[in-house]
């Protein structure tokens, strides 16, 4: 397990001035990630000489590249199926790491490479639009990496919401209850009876019409969140159209994920916000849109 970050964290960060400036998102598969775009657009923005590549690696593969092509690299987006690779092979990690033993950041620093998790800041920020005391009862679709991150912004931002899970493999959905009761969630199983005010769908497009025969049951769903995009409307997405229910599209989780990635890559800190980062955000959806359209 890696160790936490030191409480000031300058050590770490110390050798970023005048280190290589380029950067990469890794994972499989990744030649349909958007990621190269939003970042190209927010240091376009920022007027940072910065570039920013993919490789597509398998969890096999993620060793071996560290150890022998990552020098080059001052840091690296983390996508599936590697997060939980990342966390282990990080020697520093932020308390949201440490929490959810993922890590989907990775910043060189003059102690080796250290680990954040930037995904439950971009859900807590693409949830902004829903208020609080409406999100009564929220439904996580799906068991893994993705849905412990949803757990711990849901712990935050509707710390008094009721929570359930719909999940396919019985063993994860019980390492994702006993996950949540750390967090303070009391996870009910899936009940077609309930009603929900959000749901947060965290699996595959590819996965999620396994799951639509219970969802038929639930006589009303609330918003949906799905942190897929590409393509959009997703899979759920277009089941939440034929409900008539509103849906949030995981674009805005990956622009926000990144912007907080940025910080890290600017100053070593999560917290260190950028200039106009509403505008940049705007800026990077944007990006992203004209690809995706």
């Amino acid at each position: 397990m890696p160790l936490p970050l030191p409480n000031s964290g300058l050590g770490w960060h110390r050798t970023l001035v005048g280190m290589v400036s380029k950067f990469a998102v890794l994972g499989s598969p990744i030649a349909h990630s958007l990621s190269p775009i939003i970042h190209a657009a927010a240091y376009k923005a920022l007027d940072l000489d910065w570039s920013y590549e993919k490789f597509d690696l398998a969890g096999s593969q993620f060793d071996e590249f560290m150890k022998f092509k990552s020098n080059d690299f001052r840091g690296f987006s983390v996508t599936m199926p590697l997060k939980e690779q990342a966390f282990k092979f990080a020697k520093g990690a932020d308390s949201v790491s440490q929490l959810t033993n993922l890590s989907n950041t990775l910043l060189r620093t003059e102690n080796g490479w250290v680990a954040f998790n930037t995904d439950v800041y971009g859900i807590e920020q693409t949830l902004r639009v829903l208020s609080s005391p409406d999100i009564r009862n929220i439904l996580i679709i799906g068991s893994g990496a993705t849905a412990r991150s949803a757990a711990v912004a849901v712990s935050r931002k509707f710390a008094q919401a009721g929570v359930s899970i719909l999940g396919r493999n019985s063993e994860r959905v019980e390492e994702f209850e006993q996950f949540a009761l750390g967090l303070g969630i009391i996870v009910a199983k899936f009940d077609s009876q309930q009603t929900f005010d959000l749901t947060i769908s965290t699996v595959p497009a590819a996965a999620f019409e396994s799951f639509e025969q219970s969802l038929r049951k639930v006589s009303d769903l609330g918003t949906l969140f799905d942190v897929a995009y590409n393509p959009w409307p997703s899979a759920a997405a277009q089941f939440w159209q034929k409900i008539g229910s509103d849906q949030i599209s995981g674009i805005n989780m990956l622009v926000w994920q990144a912007i907080a990635q940025i910080r890290i890559f600017v100053s070593g800190n999560l917290e260190a916000k950028l200039q106009n980062e509403a505008e940049l955000a705007s800026l990077m959806l944007e990006a992203a849109a004209a690809v995706l359209n």
